[in-house]
């Protein structure tokens, strides 16, 4: 898939650069003469052997749409409610307070209070294997980095912090500070150059 020259660059969905990538790489023609994708004109979907073997169903009007077995549903008032009995509201103000004017001697820095819980929802779910004391070290090893660097004017927003969407792909920067913080902070800072 190269670029052709003076063609302007268009901006893809990550499933529009998924299909080419299977397409490029034989994949989609493979699928068909599994039997896995049929083709009706120019529209592919799911057959009914790939529902079998990958045991999902094909729900509404649009082919190929998955339903998830009700087991692995859950609704965001369930996610909250987990959310709130494994982070108690104290350790949740410090981590906001965190990023207050205060301690960061900058304004601007502080997310809203429910953006911060939905993203720590979604960051649990991605991490679990972090809880709110790595992410208060995590982050106190972020603004120590910044501060050390000079660089306190370029530290995130809150929220940013946690996941940032960067061509159209949430990328956490929590998780990397909380990997270091798990490392004792000692293996390599985002100023290192691996």
């Amino acid at each position: 898939m190269t670029e052709q020259p003076n063609q302007p660059r268009v901006k893809k969905s990550f499933y529009d650069v998924l299909w080419a990538l299977c397409e490029d790489k034989g994949i989609i023609e493979y699928w068909i003469s599994e039997g896995l994708l049929g083709k009706s004109n120019d529209t592919f979907y799911w057959t009914a052997k790939a529902q079998n073997k990958f045991n999902y169903t094909v729900v509404g009007e649009r082919k190929g749409s998955v339903e998830l077995p009700v087991s692995k549903k859950q609704t965001e008032k369930q996610k909250k409610e987990e959310f709130d009995s494994k982070v108690s509201e104290n350790k949740l103000e410090e981590f906001l307070s965190l990023f207050s004017s205060k301690n960061l001697g900058i304004s601007g820095k502080r997310t809203p209070h429910i953006t911060v819980v939905k993203k720590l929802i979604k960051f649990f779910e991605d991490y679990p294997m972090y809880n709110m004391d790595t992410i208060i070290r995590a982050t106190k090893l972020y603004i120590e980095d910044h501060k050390k660097n000079g660089t306190m004017q370029y530290i995130r927003e809150c929220g940013y912090f946690i996941y940032k969407k960067i061509d159209g792909i949430d990328q956490s920067d929590l998780a990397k500070w909380c990997q270091e913080a798990q490392d004792g902070g000692q293996s390599y800072t985002s100023r290192t150059i691996l």
